[in-house]
């Protein structure tokens, strides 16, 4: 079944249009029509395609002879049915020789959708053949061979009718040498009434129609043969016909013999598959291209339903067709997938042609195919790249060689302003500003004229007058000898990107602008920093000075004084001084963290790495807070693994860390609770870390970051109960990082704390350090008031 048809009406009432497409729809027909009264409405029609052409016979300036006339001079095989009043036998019958597909009187339209069907089958059926036939004629050898043998004349004329072959057989059977028929035309060995009753329809042959029709020749010796003459046009506009004696019996027979020969070799040609099946679907023959296509052989596939080859989502609707076609018994024309043997689904474009015995019953169909899937493949590819470029978010120019536009997308009339009709046969240069150099427009010509592609970037105008930037590439298209036939260009609207560019070009000349000065502020801001610094460094010296040598003083005579040197104290004359000593102290440490983290922060503090043993530091650090401890009756745990660890570092720092964090364990946990100091060596690494841990009061998430930095203590409910500057960790941070390392912390509040200091594992200084130089040896204890004695 068709799936559409376009149908074109030459009608001046559009009730009765509408009337002829009701009669098509009401016979389960899917039209797509147009409506055309005057001969130029029908000339541009006829651009569109159609399918089929209805006419009246006569319309206010063009009858239906005109319109025939029309399709003769373009060679469009349209079929045109004429839907008329009647109008004489002579006009219906001139209008069938001219081209009609058939004749309609108006008032019997119950036979128009079988008309139109036949006209379609009928021109299918010709384009199927010719198809069939030029693969035929193009195989010289096998044509040649044919040629020669045949029982039947073979003649080939030129346009005129004059013959430049003919076959042996030919030659036999009207009594002529092939030298004496090469000198004749066709019309000189037809009798002489049969020219004048039936004229030879060269015209008819010329337009590419097949004529078959009886005629008497005219042999050598003036006697009668009645012969059938089929006739063609060749592709080389020679015509071809094959004369057939009729006379006799045997000839009838030959000719038939003959006709079957003809129609093995066209069946078997692999351009079409071919075969005959009875209306059940049942294949009664399938020749050799069928039998490939689907991995079967021609004896297997008899007997058997083609339906099988269909996949399911298409078997419904073809057997409903196949049950229409039956009971029309009418040729069709479809299309439908099938599965080839390699399991891939193919379009098949089938012709069906119906065949009858003696009695007029419909016995079986013959059906030719053609495989329509590249074709199908093609017009997806073709439509998909159109709504590519349509689609395309940069304008699409196409032009012909010398640049006149051909093609101009969507995207270009919504940048440019310009509508494709306004810009179609004109030259790009109708974008031209004035503010592209000349020469730039001289190189891109050269450049795409010579073949290569041209990218850059144009300063166009719009058709509102407005500038706008393009980034261009264009490069030209060639056909399949290589030559340029078109050229295409892609163009980018980025004047968006031209003006951000600017601003930020502007921008960057204000910002440089603007460092300049601030570095001028900046050179006079670090003079004064320069200068703030040596005076803070100066303050710190003399602050060490001034406050640590009165401080040591006190502690000193405190300590006599504890020691009875300058004779007994009572207990409570002894309070009084540890007060004094334990206040002195804690003043000096405070001193000594500030002026630490001042040099960490000026830069100042020198490192005195030596080898160190790991053991001896951890013991040197847990002897200074085990007496804390004691008080406390809290449990102190130590590890190491392994047993033995050297590290390079500053030993001072290193155990100033430790017993800063030790401390704090200490302070930070309740009577009865623990503390620990684990440490671990990772090769793998190359780290060392020292963790302390305790089961104290704990610290909250939020609080975490508050942790490291210096005069912040984190709770001033804590302050008062545990005293402290704040310094401690910040301290702790800054040494570590000074080492190369870096601390972290967990903690959950009421369960504890774990503070881990990750430092590098380096074993050996770079330098040999000679036995026993620092290994394992500590200054003193600076943490320790005593330290500074």
């Amino acid at each position: 079944m068709f799936q559409s048809i376009r149908l074109l009406i030459l009608e001046t009432s559009n009730d009765y249009a509408e009337r002829l497409i009701q009669q098509l729809t009401s016979a389960d027909l899917s039209v797509n029509w147009q409506r055309v009264q005057t001969e130029a409405e029908f000339l541009e029609a006829l651009e569109d395609s159609p399918d089929v052409i209805l006419t009246d016979f006569a319309l206010p300036g063009l009858d239906c002879l005109q319109v025939l006339d029309l399709l003769q001079a373009r060679s469009l095989d349209i079929p045109l049915l004429v839907v008329s009043a009647p109008v004489g036998e002579e006009l219906a019958v001139e209008a069938v020789k001219r081209g009609a597909a058939d004749f309609l009187l108006r008032d019997r339209l119950a036979q128009l959708a079988p008309k139109v069907i036949s006209a379609l089958a009928a021109r299918d059926r010709r384009t199927a053949m010719q198809q069939v036939e030029s693969v035929v004629l193009h195989d010289e050898q096998n044509y040649r061979t044919l040629f020669e043998a045949a029982n039947d004349g073979i003649f080939i004329a030129d346009a005129m009718g004059n013959y430049v072959d003919v076959n042996p057989a030919g030659c036999q059977m009207l009594g002529y040498s092939r030298q004496e028929l090469l000198q004749l035309n066709i019309r000189d060995i037809v009798e002489q009434d049969d020219r004048h009753i039936r004229p030879l329809q060269l015209d008819a042959l010329q337009a590419g129609q097949r004529i078959v029709a009886k005629r008497r020749l005219v042999r050598k010796d003036g006697s009668l043969l009645l012969a059938e003459v089929s006739a063609t046009q060749l592709p080389d506009g020679r015509l071809q016909g094959i004369v057939r004696d009729i006379t006799k019996r045997m000839q009838m027979e030959e000719a038939l013999r003959h006709s079957e020969a003809y129609y093995r070799a066209i069946v078997e040609m692999p351009l079409a598959q071919i075969c005959r099946w009875k209306p059940d679907t049942t294949l009664t023959f399938a020749n050799r291209a069928y039998a490939d296509a689907y991995g079967c052989s021609q004896e297997e596939l008899i007997g058997t339903s083609w339906l099988r080859f269909l996949p399911d989502r298409d078997r419904e609707a073809v057997i409903e067709q196949i049950k229409r076609q039956t009971e029309h018994g009418q040729p069709y024309v479809y299309e439908h997938r099938v599965r080839l043997a390699d399991g891939s689904e193919h379009w098949m474009f089938w012709t069906d042609d119906p065949i009858f015995d003696d009695q007029g019953d419909l016995i079986e169909f013959q059906s030719i195919g053609l495989d329509t899937t590249e074709h199908k493949q093609s017009q997806q590819a073709i439509h998909l790249l159109s709504y590519a470029v349509e689609q395309s978010p940069a304008s699409v120019i196409i032009t012909d060689p010398t640049g006149a536009i051909q093609y101009v997308n969507s995207k270009f009339e919504q940048v440019s302003g310009y509508t494709a009709a306004e810009v179609i046969g004109k030259n790009p240069r109708i974008l031209k500003s004035g503010e592209v150099p000349d020469e730039v427009y001289a190189e891109l010509w050269k450049t795409i004229a010579t073949g290569g592609e041209w990218r850059g970037q144009l300063h166009n105008r719009k058709k509102n007058g407005e500038l706008f930037w393009e980034s261009v590439l264009i490069s030209p298209i060639r056909d399949s000898t290589g030559a340029i036939v078109n050229f295409l260009s892609i163009n980018e609207d980025i004047t968006a990107q031209k003006e951000a560019e600017e601003s930020l070009r502007r921008m960057n000349e204000e910002l440089e602008r603007r460092v300049e000065n601030r570095t001028a502020e900046l050179r006079l801001a670090n003079v004064e920093l320069e200068r703030a610094s040596r005076l803070k460094n100066e303050f710190l010296a003399s602050m060490s000075h001034e406050l640590r040598t009165p401080l040591t003083a006190i502690i000193g005579s405190t300590e006599l004084l504890e020691a009875d040197i300058y004779g007994p104290l009572n207990e409570r004359q002894h309070r009084s001084v540890r007060v004094i000593r334990e206040s002195s102290e804690h003043l000096l440490r405070v001193i000594n963290d500030i002026l630490d983290l001042a040099k960490i922060e000026a830069g100042q503090m020198n490192l005195d790495l030596t080898q160190v043993r790991v053991s001896d530091l951890c013991d040197s650090s847990l002897r200074l807070i085990r007496g804390q401890a004691a008080a406390k009756d809290l449990t102190v745990v130590h590890t190491m693994q392994p047993d033995r660890l050297t590290l390079v570092a500053d030993a001072r720092r290193l155990r100033q860390i430790l017993v800063n964090l030790l401390s704090n364990a200490v302070k930070f946990t309740p009577a009865g609770g623990k503390i620990g100091l684990d440490v671990t060596g990772n090769p793998d690494s190359a780290t060392i870390t020292m963790s302390v841990w305790d089961t104290g009061i704990g610290i909250s998430r939020e609080q975490l970051p508050l942790l490291f930095q210096s005069f912040v203590q984190l709770d001033s409910r804590l302050s008062r109960e545990y005293s402290g500057t704040g310094l401690g960790l910040a301290l702790v941070r800054q040494m570590a990082e000074l080492q190369g390392g870096h601390v972290a912390v967990e903690s959950t509040p009421g369960q504890g704390s774990r503070f881990t200091v990750s430092l590098p594992w380096q074993q050996r200084l770079q330098s040999a350090i000679p036995p026993g130089d620092g290994d394992g040896q500590f200054p003193p204890d600076e943490d320790s008031p005593r330290g500074h004695h």
